[in-house]
């Protein structure tokens, strides 16, 4: 039996479901002594995790967890002292009073099972990009830290940095006038994608955890492919390559036009669908609703390879290409063009607008991603301190995900998203992918 659930019905019942006290109210952090430490532990250890595991050696690590003992060995010569999991059930349940945040650096798949499920305890949460794995949990996660008010980031670094702000002033300041269009294009996947069939069965490896692998996603035999790094591409894993990307790449463009909300949604061009994993390469549409920023508009996502044409004002402009991952902004009066991951390097044409942006209202700095959290979980800054947490978070992630889910759907099917009650209108067939199944005994 296909199980789904309804969005009312959904948050009322996950922290039962869990069996975890919901808390209320804002953050409170424990009592520190002058030199205390955060306690800070880990869901994942290998990959991505290694940037933010060596935090908790000026910290403390009451306990980590990842189901290969493979990646667990450098957490445990790290901090030897520390309890070591692979459940984060187990682990998150069992040291609930023992830690004061939590790191989730690990499969899409299990990011907000486990960071809610943290974060019901009334402890900070950090998750990698994209916080989220469905267009319900990004919505869900919003909704949530608004009403428990713990302290939340999601690691897409270049929102901490000086070039995004450049390009955020830029366009609120109104130096290349209306935004009409946005593209953001990226040269990933870098992992295999496109694969309609799964490879053959084969013996779990020994001292690996399968069953907590798998978490939350519907159970399958070991194959080649997943563990440790080609999951992205699996659609029960990961969320392919805008929800690597798209939380560094687009986050100028939704951070810069007012967060606007989606009102369709369609993938124009795509290779090799199937349902197994994410195309090969694809290209996505979205219409924008106005914000108080900016009046209605247009934005595309390009991946492996695809990339949107160069505008003709540009190319009169001095710019004749572009490089392999960026983001463009078509306005009224001008252009500006990111060819870097992190938008760290923002450039504005034409050259005779530099004027008026010297002139626009700047935007605060950042001490960075990570000083940004864990000052919040100390409670030296307030709950919503770090500048991408769960509010911001959930809605970028949101919208990177309703391109996700338009691959699944097809091939030129325009969706038309109502925000509000957080489904499609004129697809029944969309709206059983806004959420997934989670296996039982690993719901959120």
């Amino acid at each position: 039996m296909t199980l789904r659930f309804s969005r009312r019905k959904f948050l009322a019942g996950t922290a039962a479901a869990a069996g975890l006290t919901v808390l209320a109210g804002s953050y409170q952090p424990r009592a520190y002594a002058a030199n205390a430490k955060l306690r800070i532990a880990y869901v994942g250890t290998n990959g991505q995790a290694g940037a933010h595991l060596s935090l908790a050696k000026n910290e403390q690590c009451p306990c980590y967890c990842d189901p290969d003992p493979v990646a667990r060995q450098k957490a445990a010569a790290m901090y030897p002292q520390a309890k070591a999991y692979t459940d984060y059930r187990k682990m998150i349940d069992e040291n609930k009073d023992a830690m004061d945040c939590v790191f989730c650096a690990c499969p899409d798949n299990i990011h907000i099972p486990a960071a809610i499920r943290a974060m019901r305890y009334g402890k900070g949460a950090f998750v990698e990009k994209p916080a989220a794995k469905t267009v319900f949990e990004a919505r869900l996660i919003s909704d949530e830290v608004k009403k428990l008010k713990v302290p939340t980031q999601m690691g897409n670094q270049g929102h901490a940095g000086g070039g995004i702000r450049k390009n955020v002033e830029w366009v609120q300041g109104g130096v290349i006038g209306e935004v009409k269009e946005i593209h953001v294009w990226t040269g990933r996947p870098v992992w295999p994608q496109g694969m309609a069939t799964r490879p053959a069965t084969k013996p779990v490896p020994a001292g690996l955890d399968w069953d907590s692998w798998i978490g939350p996603a519907p159970f399958r035999d070991y194959h080649d492919g997943l563990n440790p790094f080609k999951w992205r591409g699996w659609y029960d894993f990961g969320t392919g390559a805008v929800g690597d990307m798209g939380c560094h790449t687009f986050d100028c463009a939704y951070w810069g036009t007012g967060c606007p909300t989606v009102t369709s949604v369609e993938c124009v061009g795509a290779e090799k669908l199937n349902k197994e994993t994410f195309p090969m390469k694809a290209k996505y549409k979205w219409e924008f609703a106005a914000t108080e920023k900016n009046p209605a508009f247009i934005g595309f996502w390009y991946e492996n390879g695809l990339k949107p044409p160069v505008p003709e004002g540009l190319k009169e402009a001095g710019k004749a290409s572009f490089g392999g991952s960026g983001a463009l902004f078509i306005g009224t009066k001008g252009f500006i063009v990111n060819e870097d991951d992190y938008s760290g390097n923002p450039k504005l044409y034409p050259s005779s607008l530099q004027d008026a942006a010297s002139k626009v209202a700047k935007v605060e700095p950042s001490g960075g991603m990570h000083e940004e959290f864990l000052n919040a979980c100390r409670g030296t800054k307030p709950w919503d301190y770090p500048k991408s947490n769960f509010i911001y978070a959930g809605a970028i992630c949101e919208t990177l995900l309703l391109g996700n889910l338009s691959t699944q759907v097809g091939l030129n099917q325009k969706l038309l998203w109502d925000s509000k009650n957080l489904k499609f209108t004129n697809n029944d067939a969309a709206n059983e992918l806004v959420t997934r199944v989670y296996r039982k005994g690993w719901e959120i």
